[in-house]
């Protein structure tokens, strides 16, 4: 996937890889095009300079962030349900757990 978009004048395009390499891959590369307002751009070429990396890793690294966040927030969902369910049949502990019937 690619972001393209232009400010000041200045095309940008920004590729995210499918692994962590940090060359992209031909075959590992889809291009795609958004929009971004003009001060998000501003912001990401800022935080590019200051941290010496490429507009493309910046997007590239919140993305990933972002999945990632959204994973553990699935798994607490999950692991919660799961708790719960677990307490209210009295399973507290593995000792529980391994004396607990399957079904």
């Amino acid at each position: 996937m690619s972001l393209s978009g232009t400010t000041a004048g200045r095309d940008h395009e920004v590729r995210f890889l499918d692994n962590d390499c940090s060359r992209a891959s031909m075959s590992k590369t889809v291009r795609k095009t958004i929009s971004l307002p003009k001060d998000l751009v501003r912001e990401v070429e800022a935080a590019a300079r200051a941290g010496g990396k490429t507009f493309s890793s910046i997007i590239r690294d919140a993305l990933r962030s972002a999945r990632t966040q959204r994973r553990l927030q699935d798994f607490k969902c999950i692991q919660t349900y799961w708790s719960r369910i677990a307490r209210d049949r009295g399973i507290l502990s593995e000792r529980d757990l391994a004396r607990h019937p399957r079904s």
